[in-house]
């Protein structure tokens, strides 16, 4: 009879090669699957991100394609707010956009330009609350000069005044120091200025213009009864990603120059 002990001997080189064999092979088919799924990953991440500025870029067609839309209807005489398109299919992606009145009772503008000015239709309402962004680093103080149009029995007339935050702009940054400003006190980086629209007297619109430095501009305490404008809702949609655009198109108003060419300190506009 063979020597049993002997064979098991004999055999376990064998028995220690295959066991490493398998190892490796489990080792690689491991590594083999980390690697595959690290790259499904990256074709999904790959894959998302395209769809996203894919639903990007449609939405924005589809504000482009309201902006056009309101512009007509209002040289027409007609509604804006009739514009509405169902989802319209681009080569990769849809959109679609509605389009309603603008008569939110407080309304944010993100960025008015300095020397530039906003219009807000005020009619009836008694007074709103101007809110403005501070520069928190130290350079520009921003200043706004607020134009009020009212009339006045048959008249109509205008007063104005002007707000600065924390005092007189930095004489560092403006030579000879501006004069004539309100001083408002500045909160969580940023001013605010009530201004009371007389109740005797019927009011028409408020202009706003920022002095020294671009503004970010809330106005807040408006009836909701005056459509300031339009708000357009527009959707894009790619694949399995949708990205939704809010853009605000404010009514048409007087340009900037008109606050120069037409003035009056207290009483009738003259010109």
């Amino acid at each position: 009879m063979p020597n049993i002990l002997y064979l098991l001997n004999q055999k376990k080189p064998a028995f220690a090669t295959l066991v490493a064999v398998s190892i490796v092979m489990f080792t690689s088919l491991l590594v083999g699957l980390a690697v595959s799924q690290r790259a499904g990953s990256g074709i999904r991440r790959s894959t998302y991100t395209g769809q996203t500025d894919q639903a990007f870029s449609c939405a924005t067609s589809g504000v482009e394609d309201a902006l056009l839309c309101v512009t007509d209807k209002e040289k027409a005489g007609q509604d804006p707010t009739t514009c509405v398109k169902p989802p319209q299919d681009l080569t990769s992606c849809s959109y679609s956009y509605t389009v309603s009145s603008l008569t939110d009772t407080s309304i944010t503008i993100d960025l008015l330009e300095k020397d530039s000015v906003q219009q807000f239709n005020v009619a009836g309402d008694a007074s709103v609350k101007v809110t403005w962004g501070v520069n928190s680093s130290g350079g520009e103080k921003p200043g706004i000069e607020i134009s009020y149009v009212y009339k006045n029995g048959t008249a109509f007339e205008m007063k104005k005044s002007a707000y600065i935050c924390n005092g007189i702009p930095n004489t560092s940054d403006h030579s000879p120091t501006p004069t004539g400003f309100t001083s408002s006190t500045a909160v969580s980086e940023k001013c605010s200025q009530t201004i009371t629209l007389g109740s005797t007297n019927s009011p028409a619109v408020l202009r706003i213009r920022p002095f020294f430095s671009d503004v970010s501009l809330t106005v807040g305490g408006l009836s909701g009864s005056n459509s300031q404008g339009y708000k357009i809702n527009s959707q894009g949609t790619a694949g399995t990603v949708t990205r939704n655009i809010e853009v605000l198109r404010m009514n048409p108003q007087l340009p900037a120059i008109f606050d120069y060419v037409l003035y009056s300190e207290e009483g009738s506009i003259t010109k």
